[in-house]
């Protein structure tokens, strides 16, 4: 049962901190109707997702594994868990977007409660699954038709009625929808990111702008940043998108109720308690059948590590990053660091290739800077270029030639921010930046001392446009063509004819 402490509030008796409203408007549905326990909406997280990890072995050497069953009568509550779960939720979100029973101003919603609120007013299959929960839960307590849910989505009908009067989302976040999230892009920083977080920075890498493009390098530098520290930008929250919980929680509470079904579940209310006394043959023989599982799962692990790894070699072959990938760096002003950042002027000719150029720089004794361009070539970078064009285009060109500065020498602190010499000096101080190597030596020589400089580096025209055309080519190529089946014969057919014909001559 649940605790009360000195205050009167009731404590979840797994983490023993205060039950919420919600958790108390939307108790467990335990078939044990004595049992009466309860606990809060984090320690229900917590039991759902340990019950989708595999065997764990114990200290005696035996497996186990955790089922959801109450912990206090060990009723089934694999096919009402979810259902909870679901309700618990939506009462706990909607107090974010509705304040005293009125909508919250969209302009003082996050993104992630626009979608929220978007979704309850538009996806009628939020709304019924939402619908289903209640009329479960409202069989189960029987409380009968006339009880509503605490957060009046009693039908789907009512819950759009209920959300007639919003205000309609922006449209940037509506958009978020039709966007695939593209890891390859993220610097492998994609697990410190939620989805919306993915979707949002792969829409403004591959829009194609400079702007756009540098604001998402900044974003990312910030997330690796954190990302050292050991901090999870997304674990500020504390919690997911709400939406994408919400439909995860629908989603696996709809495979719950199918699989039921298919077994031909009953309700633990109306089945009878089967004891079954399991005997060990002997504990050396338990002991082998224990290694000999774990040994085959390591095996199988690895052949789907090794099976993962080369598909995704196989699709950076297929869709090659840039060589020149944006990136942004700080720097404070001190006279070490301004005499050891150097920079040189270059022309840019206009074309896509140029992203998947190497730029070098040289410095001769007598202090003559050269730059060479090594251009790459593969099949995959060929794809790219030609990627949303009618004709292949050689290099790409897209627009005319125009001055860039390049890094010709860096400093220490820039160094270890992963900035090398060839790399493009796109924005300064969050601006673009579009004039010479000396006018960008004489800004950063009029900073004051202690001064924060700000940079973005291959944030230009050419990796903007890269990675444009290559996301153009990753939905195309999702959309295999069909193959069309030949009309002649398979060779083992036409083989064994002429046998025959052989044969009767």
């Amino acid at each position: 049962m649940s605790i009360a402490d000195c205050n009167g509030e009731i404590e979840c008796p797994l983490c023993l901190l205060p039950l919420d409203t919600h958790d108390l408007s939307h108790p467990l549905q335990c078939w044990s109707r004595h049992c009466q326990f309860n606990c809060c909406v984090e320690c229900l997280e917590r039991l759902i997702e340990s019950a989708k990890d595999n065997d764990m072995e114990a200290s005696d050497g035996n497996t186990f594994r955790v089922r959801l069953h109450c912990p206090n009568c060990r009723s089934n509550l694999g096919a009402t868990i979810r259902d909870t779960l679901l309700l618990r939720k939506v009462d706990k979100y909607s107090h974010r977007v509705f304040c005293r029973g009125k909508p919250v101003a969209d302009e003082r919603l996050s993104a992630s409660e626009l979608e929220f609120k978007s979704a309850l007013e538009e996806d009628e299959g939020v709304a019924l699954a939402i619908e289903g929960a209640q009329r479960r839960e409202d069989d189960f307590f029987g409380r009968g038709t006339e009880v509503t849910c605490a957060t009046s989505f009693e039908t789907g009908a009512s819950a759009r009625s209920f959300l007639e009067d919003l205000e309609e989302v922006v449209d940037e976040t509506k958009q978020l929808d039709n966007v695939q999230a593209d890891p390859t892009l993220l610097c492998g920083l994609d697990a410190f990111m939620t989805v919306q977080e993915q979707k949002f920075l792969t829409a403004q890498l591959v829009s194609g702008d400079t702007a756009r493009l540098a604001a998402a390098t900044e974003i990312i530098h910030y997330v690796s940043t954190l990302s050292q520290q050991g901090i999870k930008p997304n674990s500020i929250r504390r919690e997911r998108c709400m939406l994408e919980s919400l439909r995860e929680i629908i989603r696996e509470g709809n495979e719950a109720r199918r699989l039921d079904k298919e077994r031909g579940h009953v309700a633990p209310s109306q089945q009878t308690e089967i004891k079954k006394t399991v005997k060990a043959v002997g504990g050396m023989a338990v002991s082998v059948r224990n290694h000999k599982k774990q040994a085959d799962m390591e095996t199988k692990m690895q052949r789907m590590e090794y099976l993962e790894t080369k598909k995704h070699m196989e699709y950076m072959k297929l869709h090659p990053l840039p060589l020149r990938m944006p990136k942004y760096a700080g720097v404070m002003v001190t006279k070490s660091e301004s005499a050891g950042l150097t920079f040189c002027n270059d022309t840019w000719d206009g074309s896509v290739l140029d992203a998947y150029s190497k730029i070098t720089v040289n410095r001769s004794f007598l202090g003559k800077t050269t730059v060479t361009k090594q251009h790459a070539e593969s099949s995959g970078i060929r794809r790219v270029i030609n990627a949303g064009l009618a004709e292949p285009n050689g290099k790409g060109c897209f627009d005319a030639e125009k001055p860039r500065v390049v890094v010709a020498s860096i400093s220490v602190d820039l160094g270890r921010q992963g900035v090398v010499k060839g790399d493009v000096v796109s924005h300064f101080n969050g601006e673009p930046f579009n004039g010479t190597a000396s006018e960008l030596e004489r800004l950063i020589a009029d900073s004051f001392e202690g001064e924060v400089l700000t940079f973005a580096f291959n944030a230009d025209s050419a990796v903007a446009e890269a990675l444009k055309r290559r996301a153009i080519m990753t939905r195309v190529g999702k959309e295999k063509p069909s193959r069309r089946r030949s009309s002649r014969r398979p060779v083992w057919a036409r083989l064994r004819a002429g046998t025959q014909r052989r044969s009767r001559n």
